[in-house]
């Protein structure tokens, strides 16, 4: 009885920060200036009929916000477009994770890479489609992408917690797309 009120707990606590998240990535521009360097790429992405998404998952099978976004994200943009990596009892993919967990500076799943149009662009911490419409949401994203690229041409950002992070080192973001594109041989 007392294990589940403590997991209860820390579900209220989980869906707690994805709903701060929200509040404060998508109704402010409060992005982490401090910790945002330069990079020279930049474009103007729009959720629309000519971007293609991809969604590589790092999660367990017995993680329900893991679930749940892989079932709500094969739904609405195909199985095709949604690999999911589990990660009970798999070294390999628990190698990949380890990197993307540096980077991200969590270890919490699910943890997701999205690819727009074959490239790395986002990576999120948590369930986002817990929050409302996924396009709504990745239109959100892309919009704040874009204001990102403009203000200090970043490629990729990071969603974690209640921060926006850019990256900027091009190594590390093609070891990122290799840990989310090809997890059983990376290393």
């Amino acid at each position: 009885m007392r294990d589940s009120r403590i997991m209860f707990g820390f579900m209220v606590i989980g869906v707690f920060m994805v709903i701060i998240t929200y509040i404060v990535f998508f109704a402010t521009d409060n992005t982490n200036k401090d910790t945002m360097n330069t990079m020279n790429n930049s474009s103007n992405l729009r959720i629309n009929e000519t971007n293609e998404y991809e969604f590589y998952i790092f999660g367990e099978r017995t993680c329900p916000h893991c679930s749940h976004l892989k079932t709500t994200l094969m739904k609405k943009y195909g199985d095709e477009n949604v690999k999911f990596y589990d990660l009970l009892g798999n070294e390999k993919y628990l190698n990949a994770f380890s990197f993307v967990a540096q980077i991200t500076k969590s270890t919490g799943v699910p943890q997701v890479g999205i690819f727009v149009n074959g490239s790395l662009r986002i990576v999120f911490v948590g369930d986002f489609t817990e929050i409302g419409d996924s396009d709504q949401i990745l239109s959100n994203l892309l919009q704040k992408l874009n204001e990102v690229e403009k203000e200090r041409q970043h490629r990729v950002i990071f969603i974690v917690s209640d921060k926006v992070y850019g990256l900027e080192n091009e190594e590390l973001i093609k070891k990122l797309e290799n840990a989310f594109l090809s997890p059983e041989s990376f290393k």
